[in-house]
């Protein structure tokens, strides 16, 4: 299939977009332009064309007649051709594609040694961060701004919890981007936990108390518990209770241990004579007693009655005398007459003496 100019009236293979002959007749675009910027912010295409009763674009797979019109902008643009279709009464249409070139955006690698410290532990981070194609870096830190090399490394050491931004310009020192990372800033849980008896016999009732700070969440053996509180256990066995509290920083755990005693089996009970040291002197007054005993004189007219005669006990043969009450012990007169016992048989044996030598 052939077609011919009407300009120059030549025939033309199909394969040509315009006249061998003559060009100055075949839809064309003399001018084709942009603004170059960064890749994915919206972008106004412009052109100019002639010998053109019709103009079709063709961004994406999709196509918009842009028959007099010389603009057109594109929202979200990328790296794609953009195809233009022309056409006019004496040619056939005539492709024509412009690639699109746009400014790569920038790239940036930013984190931190520790996203979270110990407050009062004097702790450090170590941010680190790592930009490409950019004109600019700043870091930015509370009111402060200040700039940065693309690529570095800074060790900080705040007191409570910062954000440390990373702001950085494209390419076109027109577009500007932020990264921002925090640092928390934490106090540390604090665990006490006790129990009023460590060492116990089965089943004596154990109390448990505690009070736990700077924690989310707070476990008694796996159950929730609040942060303070007590519980009364009754153990039958050695047992150990774990106490634990989540805090920024994990889960921290303390733990009470209750140990079982022996009860005790008493198989003989073994009870130690008294050793009296000392000799003592007991008295006993025995009480003399009147037996005297009194009969009643009944006088009745017909019957005569007389006292009976009752013998003594003297005039039965039984006379009893009760002793006269013990002297009182005195270790002084013991003594004494201890030495007069002595005394006595020395002077004895003396005499005995004396006479067996006047025999001889």
């Amino acid at each position: 299939m052939s077609w011919i100019c009407k300009n120059c009236e030549t025939e033309n293979p199909d394969i040509l977009d315009v006249c061998e002959v003559c060009e100055t007749h075949a839809p064309k675009i003399i001018d084709f332009s942009y603004d170059r910027v960064l890749c994915g912010k919206p972008i106004v295409l412009r052109w100019k064309t002639e010998f053109c009763d019709k103009v079709s674009f063709c961004y994406k797979g999709e196509t918009s007649d842009v028959t007099g019109k010389e603009s057109y902008s594109l929202e979200n643009p990328d790296e794609q051709d953009v195809i233009f279709f022309l056409s006019n009464s004496d040619t056939t249409t005539r492709t024509v594609s412009f690639e699109l070139d746009f400014i790569e955006r920038p790239t940036i690698e930013f984190s931190s040694s520790k996203s979270k410290l110990k407050r009062g532990k004097k702790e450090n981070s170590l941010l680190t961060w790592k930009t490409e194609k950019t004109s600019k870096v700043y870091l930015i830190v509370g009111d402060n701004r200040e700039e940065i090399p693309s690529s570095g490394k800074l060790e900080v050491c705040p007191n409570e919890t910062t954000s440390y931004i990373i702001e950085y310009i494209a390419l076109d020192d027109v577009t500007t981007f932020t990264e921002e990372l925090q640092i928390g800033v934490f106090d540390e849980c604090e665990i006490e936990f006790n129990a009023d008896k460590n060492y116990i016999f089965p089943t004596v009732p154990v109390l448990l108390s505690w009070n736990v700070k700077n924690a989310k969440k707070v476990w008694l053996d796996q159950e929730e518990e609040p942060s303070s509180g007590k519980k009364v256990v009754e153990p039958e066995k050695n047992m150990t209770y774990v106490l634990s509290a989540e805090d920024e920083f994990g889960t921290k755990e303390k733990r009470v241990e209750i140990q079982m005693l022996p009860i005790p089996l008493v198989k003989s009970l073994f009870v130690p004579a008294p050793n009296i040291a000392n000799k003592l002197s007991i008295t006993i007054k025995q009480p003399q007693y009147n037996v005297s005993l009194f009969f009643p004189n009944i006088s009745i007219e017909f019957v005569k009655t007389e006292v009976p005669k009752v013998p003594s006990f003297k005039d039965l043969g039984l006379n009893v005398e009760l002793s006269p009450p013990l002297r009182r012990f005195s270790l002084k007169s013991s003594i004494k007459k201890l030495f007069s016992h002595l005394k006595g048989n020395s002077n004895g044996r003396k005499r005995f003496k004396n006479t067996g030598s006047s025999r001889k």
